[in-house]
């Protein structure tokens, strides 16, 4: 792709699951939304690979199904802004259920 987005990068995904054949991507979104969508399309029968990476692979399959419970990772938007409500209004507050890797560059700042 000519430049990283998470948007392309999704629907391309989604455009190659039922393909026939395989699909490089180069130069896609590395954020942990794509990884977790990737995550969970392998849980209901795709096949992909090096998501979150420099190149992922994408093999097309026949057809997707199951019945999964699947839990996606906390909106990192979310998580900075009930941080930064609570920084802000200088009283100790804590944000449960995050993925603190997620957010590091403002927890970094932060600190």
């Amino acid at each position: 792709m000519p430049f990283a987005s998470v948007g392309a990068t999704i629907i391309n995904i989604l455009a190659g699951v039922l393909a026939n054949g395989s699909a490089t991507l180069s130069n896609e979104a590395k954020e942990s939304h794509i990884v977790d969508v990737s995550n969970f399309l392998n849980t209901i029968g795709t096949d992909i690979t090096g998501s979150g990476t420099e190149k992922s692979t994408i093999n097309g399959v026949k057809s997707l199904g199951g019945n999964v419970t699947y839990l996606g990772v906390p909106d990192q938007i979310e998580v900075g802004t009930y941080t930064l409500m609570g920084a802000f209004l200088g009283n100790y507050s804590k944000v449960a259920g995050i993925i603190p890797e997620h957010n590091k560059a403002l927890f970094d700042k932060l600190e």
